[in-house]
C-alpha cells in the first residue's frame, strides 16, 4: 500500500468549538446506510441532527420517516446561507452548548461524523442519552480506526493529517467498532445494529480478498512489514471507512 503523504499545510481551521460563518455551501450526503439500521417497528415523531451542514441529510431522514418540519431540529457550529434558510429549526451552536441549554427530548438523534471532532465524546453521549425519549434511538457514524489505511499509516509512521477524509486534521478522537460499542453499553445504551461504510480507496484490495476467500478460508495482506489476515468475518472490519451504529435508550 502507498504511504499517506502530506498534501497541504495543516492547522488552518478554527479553535475547538468556535462558531464559524461560511461563505460557501457546506454539504453532507444522504445517509441511506444509517437509515437502514433503524428498527422498522418504531414511529419517529421528532428528530435532531448534530453536525447538520446544509441540511441535506436531515431533509432525507425527515421525509423518509414522515417527521414534521416543526419537530425536525438541526445544530452545527458552522452556519451558511443554506442552514439559515432551511425549513427546520436550526441552532448555530456547539453540541456542548445546545445540550446544556436545552431540555428538549427527541425520538431520533443523528451523530453522523461528529464524535471524532468532540473533545469529550463520552460526556456528550451521556448527555444525549438524557435527551432521548423512552424508546429513542441514536444513529452514529465515526471513522473506522481498524481501516487498512490507518494501520498502514501507523506502521510506516506516515500518519499525516489532511483537510478531509480519514486523516481529517480536525479529528481528535479515534474509535474502533469494539470500543464504541463498549462505551455505549457502559453508558446504558442498547446496541441494536452495526455496519460499515465501504472505503472506495480499498475497493481493489477488497475485490482481490473476496476472490481469494471464495477458494480459501483466509487471505493475508502485507502492509510493508506487518501482515493482516482477512477472512469472511473480518473483511468489512478492515476495509470499512466508517463504523455505523444504531443504539436504543436502555
Amino acid at each position: 500500500m502507498s504511504t499517506n503523504t502530506p498534501n497541504h499545510r495543516p492547522g488552518r481551521f478554527a479553535d475547538y468549538g468556535e462558531l464559524i460563518h461560511l461563505q460557501k455551501k457546506y454539504i453532507v450526503k444522504q445517509r441511506q446506510d444509517l437509515l437502514v439500521l433503524l428498527p422498522t417497528n418504531i414511529t419517529f415523531k421528532s428528530i435532531i441532527e448534530f453536525g447538520c451542514a446544509d441540511g441535506t441529510n436531515l431533509t432525507f431522514f425527515s421525509e423518509k420517516l414522515n417527521i414534521p418540519q416543526n419537530q425536525s431540529y438541526e445544530v452545527d457550529i458552522c452556519s451558511s446561507k443554506e442552514t439559515q434558510s432551511n425549513k427546520f429549526k436550526f441552532s448555530h451552536q456547539s453540541i456542548e452548548n445546545f445540550l446544556t441549554e436545552n431540555n428538549i427530548s427527541f425520538d431520533l438523534i443523528l451523530l453522523s461524523d461528529v464524535l471524532e471532532h468532540i473533545y469529550n465524546p463520552w460526556k456528550i453521549l451521556n448527555q444525549i442519552k438524557n435527551k432521548l425519549t423512552t424508546n429513542g434511538i441514536i444513529l452514529i457514524s465515526v471513522p473506522n480506526l481498524q481501516n487498512l489505511n490507518y494501520l498502514d499509516a501507523v506502521n510506516t509512521g506516515e500518519f499525516n493529517y489532511k483537510s478531509s477524509g480519514l486523516f481529517d486534521e480536525t479529528h481528535i478522537r479515534f474509535f474502533s467498532i469494539k470500543t464504541l460499542k463498549y462505551y455505549l453499553e457502559e453508558l446504558g445504551f442498547r446496541v441494536l445494529n452495526t455496519s460499515f461504510r465501504p472505503d472506495h480507496s480499498l475497493s481493489h484490495i477488497r475485490q482481490i480478498a473476496h476472490n481469494e476467500l471464495l477458494k480459501n478460508n483466509h487471505f493475508d495482506i502485507n502492509l510493508n512489514n506487518i501482515s493482516i489476515r482477512l477472512n469472511k468475518n473480518n473483511i468489512d472490519l478492515y476495509t470499512g471507512q466508517q463504523v455505523l451504529i444504531c443504539a436504543a435508550n436502555g
